[in-house]
């Protein structure tokens, strides 16, 4: 989508204010809504990539979502089978930010701009 079209809420500097993140959201998942899997990548919702730990873990696109908040989608990782972790083991979710999609940040000049990134998590246990 061009920038141009990247709906603004109201801002008038909507270049400034835009997020980075693309498919924040999670309502796109191009190469599957859900996987069993033991190994590490792109699996699920578009962007996202995971790394696992240990064990066997589930990702999916999920409906379950904080409430009025907007959001239609979730990124759910369900952990199925694992080995005994040790204290090394982590799991990381994470999106590579493309520098060309940072040029507007003019970082390394004296008129780089400051940036605030944020972001929400649900964590939901089994009892």
């Amino acid at each position: 989508m061009a920038i141009s079209k990247i709906p603004n809420a109201g801002i008038s500097d909507a270049v400034n204010f835009r997020n980075i993140f693309i498919n924040g959201d999670m309502s796109i998942a191009q190469r599957a809504t859900s996987v069993s899997s033991t190994g590490d990548g792109y699996k699920t919702c578009d962007r996202w990539r995971y790394e696992r730990g240990v064990g066997t873990i589930d990702l999916s696109q999920a409906s379950t979502v904080p409430t009025g908040q907007g959001f239609a989608k979730s990124f759910k990782v369900d952990v199925t089978a694992t080995a005994s972790p040790s204290a090394g083991d982590v799991m990381t979710i994470e999106q590579r930010i493309e520098g060309q999609n940072l040029q507007y940040l003019k970082k390394g000049t004296s008129s780089a701009e400051s940036t605030t990134l944020s972001f929400a998590m649900m964590v939901l246990e089994s009892p």
